[in-house]
C-alpha cells in the first residue's frame, strides 16, 4: 500500500473539508485535551456518509485498576511509561454518544473487548515481561484482546457523518 504518514494535532486537522470516506482513531481519544474539538474537526474531514471508527477507554474502576495500577504503576506488571494514560480522561462510552452527536455523527454500535486468556494467566505473562523472560513479542504472542460484551474497560465503535439535511441523494428505482 502507499501510506504517507503525517504528524499534527487532532483539534486542526490539516486537510479540507470533506476529505475522507473514512477515518481510524486506535488508542487516541483518551489523550486529546479537547475532545468535542477532536470529534468536530474528524467530522469536518469527513465525507457525508463516512465512517469515524476509535477505540478507547472506559473510566470506571475496573479502567482504573487495569490501565493506571497494573499497565503503568505496579512495577510487579507495568508495561507502559507512567502517566502514559491519565484517568480522568478515559471517556463513558454515553459521553462520546453525545459528543458525536454535537458533530454530526449518528453513532452506531459500541463492543468491549477483554484478554484472550484468564486474568491471573495474564498477569503471569506482564510478570515473565517484567523479570526479563519475556519481551513484548513474546507477550504479544500469547496475549491478545477479543472481542466481548463487557465495556467496562476497552470498547471500540463506529459513527456515520450525517448527510446535511436537504442534500440527500438518492437513486430512483424503475
Amino acid at each position: 500500500m502507499n501510506i504517507r504518514y503525517e504528524q499534527g494535532s487532532g483539534e486542526n486537522l490539516s486537510f479540507p473539508d470533506n476529505s475522507f470516506d473514512v477515518v481510524f482513531c486506535c488508542d487516541v481519544l483518551e489523550h486529546v485535551t479537547d475532545l468535542p474539538k477532536v470529534v468536530a474537526e474528524i467530522s469536518r474531514v469527513l465525507k457525508p456518509g463516512g465512517v469515524f471508527i476509535y477505540d478507547t477507554i472506559n473510566r470506571t474502576f475496573v479502567s482504573k485498576l487495569v490501565a493506571i495500577k497494573i499497565w503503568q504503576e505496579w512495577k510487579r506488571w507495568a508495561f507502559m511509561p507512567p502517566n502514559l494514560h491519565v484517568w480522568k480522561m478515559f471517556i463513558k462510552p454515553n459521553e462520546i454518544k453525545d459528543v458525536l452527536q454535537a458533530s454530526g455523527f449518528e453513532w452506531q454500535e459500541h463492543t468491549g473487548s477483554r484478554p484472550n486468556v484468564s486474568i491471573p494467566k495474564l498477569l503471569r505473562f506482564l510478570r515473565k515481561r517484567v523479570k526479563g523472560e519475556w519481551n513484548f513479542t513474546d507477550l504479544g504472542r500469547n496475549f491478545w484482546l477479543v472481542e466481548d460484551k463487557d465495556k467496562n474497560m476497552l470498547y471500540a465503535g463506529h459513527a456515520v457523518k450525517k448527510h446535511p439535511i436537504g442534500k440527500l441523494s438518492c437513486n430512483k428505482v424503475v
